[in-house]
């Protein structure tokens, strides 16, 4: 078992690493007591009391990477959780599967709310139903609140209104939840390629785009924008991108690039062109891996090899967008190239 650590210990997550350690790191755990699972949940100091009689059975998936601390737990007996999470940070709890209503901070906690965390302000008091599952993102408070000011533009403080529980619409947290789901069953197969940077940038950003656009989704776009004004931040954008042919962008970095909020971002294509942001960049990722697939000069690059470069890390979805696009797989493309150069190759030696 890990050492319980002092509480609200300075333990800040791993940024990505340049001195030849792993930039990242993935614990999966299975438990069979409740001391044991608090104890499972790297850098957090806390005591699990199981209330309800039965066998207790649980679950950890616990992922560091890119300034951030992503992870699930389940359990199947109710559980009284107390303790901290790391110092400085702000820890976002999303139900994705309950039992009734769990109680956090002596409220009652229903599956459309997110539970806000921040360790300077309060420590960890929540009382688990059962079952329970639920994923949450910690990061250090600060960083969390600029990366929400700069995306989303507005701060983050102004979305939690102070509160520890925030109701969300069921159909904005429906859509978060898949997407969690998603995430960690791809984390929980060994298949997430978090040694390609791209994928952890894509990661990052992901999570905490999808988390934000959930406590703001009951917000009203007030942009009241010219079609001409509309175009330039459309413009801009695609400007940005196209200045950097060789780089994977997400949305979370091109906000910050050109100076404008995701929802205008939103509107703004939405408006001009008829697409999403997140459509048209999925376009080009999607357009430049074909030309990878396609280069003579790739000739040991797999398929998610390339995938991963342009931060497509679920190769199944992958695959079917590639298909829908482009009318064939993207290990045809690839087929198809090798089958070029072999025969290239077989001309040279006649």
């Amino acid at each position: 078992m890990n050492a319980r650590l002092p509480i609200n210990a300075t333990s800040p997550p791993p940024a990505d690493r340049q001195d030849g350690q792993a930039p990242y790191s993935v614990q999966i755990r299975v438990t069979r007591d409740a001391d044991e699972h608090a104890e499972a949940l790297r850098r957090w100091n806390q005591t699990y009391d199981q209330i309800s009689a039965g066998a207790f059975d649980g679950r950890i998936v616990d992922v560091w990477f890119a300034e951030l601390q992503l992870f699930r737990e389940t359990t199947n007996q109710v559980v009284h959780q107390r303790g901290n999470p790391w110092r400085d940070s702000l820890a976002l709890a999303v139900p994705l599967a309950m039992d009734g209503d769990g109680h956090a901070q002596g409220l009652p906690m229903t599956a459309d709310m997110i539970y806000a965390l921040d360790a300077r302000a309060r420590e960890l008091d929540l009382v688990a139903p059962k079952p329970f599952d639920v994923a949450a993102v910690a990061m250090h408070a600060d960083t969390m609140a600029g990366f929400c000011r700069e995306v989303e533009g507005i701060e983050l403080a102004d979305l939690t209104q102070g509160d520890w529980l925030i109701r969300c619409s069921p159909e904005c947290m429906a859509r978060l939840r898949q997407y969690l789901c998603t995430t960690f069953e791809v984390l929980q197969s060994g298949q997430m390629p978090l040694a390609e940077p791209a994928i952890r940038r894509h990661l990052r950003d992901g999570v905490l785009t999808n988390l934000f656009a959930t406590l703001s989704c009951g917000l009203n776009s007030t942009d009241t924008d010219s079609s001409a004004s509309q175009r330039r931040v459309v413009d801009r954008a695609r400007g940005y991108l196209l200045s950097s042919p060789d780089e994977s962008v997400t949305i979370a970095e091109l906000c910050r690039a050109i100076g404008v909020s995701r929802r205008k971002l939103q509107y703004c294509f939405q408006e001009s062109i008829g697409c999403t942001p997140l459509h048209y960049l999925r376009a080009l990722r999607l357009n430049r891996v074909r030309r990878d697939l396609k280069r003579d000069d790739a000739t040991g690059d797999s398929v998610q090899d390339i995938a991963a470069r342009w931060g497509f890390w679920h190769l199944s979805h992958f695959a079917a967008d590639y298909r829908h696009m482009f009318g064939e797989l993207p290990s045809e493309t690839l087929r198809r190239r090798r089958l070029r150069a072999s025969k290239g190759a077989r001309r040279l030696g006649a």
